[in-house]
């Protein structure tokens, strides 16, 4: 089966995508990515994200114009290294379901984020 058009977690949970590795029950756990900041911070709701739990979350993340930024031309915005290595990172949380919402089509996203 293919990867859903809104999903990385398939390609990711495989190894099948760059930047993405098999994980691993004895993996030690992922340092946070980002510091949290700004008003969702002061409110603890990005605490709910940083902090790894037994609950399951989801997190959908937009892909033109926040994963990677837009480009004259829609066909050179291709995921970077750096975006590979953040789905990867999200990815191997076992408390994360990480989705890609984009408005590119199927084939975009197999070709970049799919085995």
């Amino acid at each position: 089966a293919g990867l859903a058009p809104q999903s990385a977690r398939s390609a990711c949970s495989t190894g099948g995508a760059p930047g993405c590795s098999p994980r691993s029950p004895t993996s030690p756990p992922a340092e946070p990515l980002v510091p949290p900041s700004g008003p969702l911070a002061m409110d603890g709701r990005i605490d709910a994200f940083r902090t790894r739990s037994d609950r399951l979350k989801a997190i959908f993340l937009d892909y033109d114009g926040t994963l990677r930024e837009f480009e004259a031309r829609p066909e050179l915005a291709v995921p970077t290294a750096e975006v590979h290595r953040l789905v990867a990172a999200l990815n191997d949380r076992e408390d994360l379901l990480v989705h890609i919402i984009s408005g590119r089509d199927a084939n975009f996203l197999s070709t970049h984020f799919g085995r």
